[in-house]
């Protein structure tokens, strides 16, 4: 028994040293991912778990979001399914064998058939970059799940534009716990068949003042944290940089996104 338990001792011991350098880590690369060292632009993306993908659904939503000492701005919402396929971007010669035939290399729409992120972050942001003329810092991935963490954690309520709810039986307000249910069902029963332009122009409405609230809300830190940690165990919540040492950094903690045997 004192041998089990001093077994048990040590290895909590071991978790516990574990976390401290990783929160080491993310501690020292935070404040330039926040700006601190100036503007950054990061490319965030909204999926939805209703046409999966390897990082976890098809990339619907975008926005830029510009971080500069703390500050952020988004801009609006716009769907990546708009943007055109364009020219191959050069990607890792495992990738264009295993998902050329879905023209992973050139459709942003496909872009994330690979699970691992350090492997997807950079064919999505080459062909952001190579549309729009635009070459973001990095890549934020998140679902309705993971929002859903983030606005409960900060207690926040959506409202909902009115035009969209006369006669769908929609709700004027929207509770941070309804929103994934709502996000991914709610508003497909609501807006169905034939009223596909009313569908997409709520869902960026929603998506818009959920991330809003998100970004420009005061954190209660430990309840944010606790949230993202938990979004971010179910890749619910997924951060890339462009930076080396910051994505060194990212790679010890879930929200990294990394996987073990990415595409070489």
């Amino acid at each position: 028994a004192l041998l089990d338990a001093r077994r048990s001792l040590l290895d909590l011991g071991g978790e516990a040293l574990g976390a401290l350098d990783r929160t080491r880590a993310i501690a020292e690369v935070l404040p330039g991912l926040l700006g601190a060292d100036g503007p950054r632009t990061y490319l965030v993306a909204l999926q939805t778990s209703a046409e999966l993908r390897g990082t976890g659904g098809l990339l619907g939503e975008w926005t830029l979001a510009r971080v500069d000492g703390g500050r952020v701005e988004l801009d609006p919402l716009a769907p990546l399914t708009g943007i055109a396929a364009g020219p191959a971007v050069r990607v890792p010669t495992a990738f264009a064998a295993r998902y050329g035939h879905v023209n992973a290399d050139r459709l942003l729409a496909n872009a994330n058939v690979d699970p691992d992120l350090a492997t997807t972050a950079d064919v999505v942001l080459d062909q952001f970059a190579s549309r729009t003329g635009v070459r973001p810092a990095g890549l934020v991935l998140l679902d309705p799940f993971g929002l859903q963490a983030l606005l409960e954690a900060l207690d926040v309520t959506l409202t909902l534009p009115s035009a969209a709810a006369e006669g769908a039986g929609i709700p004027a307000t929207l509770p941070a716990a309804a929103f994934a249910e709502f996000a991914t069902v709610g508003v497909y029963d609501a807006l169905g068949e034939g009223r596909d332009a009313e569908r997409e122009a709520l869902q960026a409405a929603l998506a818009t003042e959920a991330l809003t609230a998100v970004l420009t809300r005061p954190w209660d830190g430990p309840r944010v944290a606790s949230a993202v940690l938990a979004a971010a165990r179910g890749r619910h919540l997924q951060v890339h940089s462009t930076d080396r040492d910051e994505r060194a950094a990212l790679a010890t903690v879930p929200t990294g996104g990394d996987l073990a045997g990415a595409l070489g």
